[in-house]
């Protein structure tokens, strides 16, 4: 830029001013209002610094899964009528459940964007959520809670079943997979609680385990019970991993038994 060139852009911006126009916050609510759906995904995880990892997998995979072709997207221009028919395509797709999932996610994105962007002037760069349009039309999918539980009359056959994928002298990991379901229904904890519970978090003296990493964040501490007690006894005289219910991926701990409780 010349001299003369620099003067007249410099007059320009004093006569901006002169108006009442702020250049500068001009110039970042017009960046802003470009911010595309990745980039808010991007600010929002950086924000949440608390995801827990399970929290943070589901939600890129969403990104990928639900919305791959919006993620460049400006967000300014998803609008109501693109939330719905997406929200309808992917329940024809992949499921009603999926879709509402899909969608209160992306709802959840753009009221972080409603809270985070703003102009010069503190004003928000985005006014309003355009997945409102499924509550105003009602248009979410009901979906029903999940009736599969196990009758008393199907307990002993289940029983007998988890007994001989423990005594499965084929594959040393179906007694794993045996005593982690045995532990679950013994405890009714969360599948990932058991799966990652270590032998730290474990006191087979005070018959005691506790868990570290809860919904709420808060540790909780629960007794063990002779059935359950003596199963961890035999599983810490058989293993030498630190976690209770060790797996061979790289976690290291039980990935989803899939295989072995389909087979039973």
């Amino acid at each position: 830029m010349t001299i003369e060139q620099a003067r007249k852009e410099a007059q320009k911006l004093l006569g901006y001013i002169a108006v009442g126009r702020n250049p500068a916050a001009e110039k970042k609510q017009k960046a802003l209002q470009s911010t595309t759906l990745k980039q808010a995904f991007d600010d929002f995880i950086t924000v949440r610094k608390n995801l827990k990892d399970r929290t943070l997998y589901d939600y890129q995979r969403l990104m990928k899964v639900a919305f791959t072709d919006w993620q460049g997207k400006a967000m300014l221009d998803i609008d109501k009528d693109m939330v719905a028919k997406r929200h309808s395509k992917i329940g024809t797709e992949r499921g009603e459940a999926y879709a509402n999932l899909a969608m209160r996610f992306l709802r959840a994105l753009f009221n972080f964007a409603i809270a985070q962007y703003e102009d010069g002037s503190g004003n928000a760069i985005f006014r309003e959520n355009p997945v409102i349009r499924l509550t105003q039309t009602r248009a979410w999918y009901r979906v029903d809670r999940r009736q599969t539980v196990i009758k008393p009359h199907q307990l002993a056959p289940w029983y007998q079943a988890f007994l001989s994928l423990k005594q499965d002298s084929a594959s040393k990991q179906s007694a794993l997979v045996a005593d982690y379901l045995f532990f679950l229904l013994f405890t009714g904890l969360r599948r990932q609680e058991a799966a990652t519970l270590q032998w730290s978090d474990i006191d087979l003296d005070d018959r005691s385990f506790t868990l570290t990493d809860t919904k709420n964040r808060e540790p909780l501490t629960l007794p063990l019970t002779d059935f359950t007690s003596s199963l961890l006894e035999s599983r810490n005289a058989a293993t030498d991993s630190k976690y209770v219910f060790a797996g061979d991926g790289r976690a290291g701990y039980l990935i989803e038994p899939r295989r072995q409780v389909q087979n039973d």
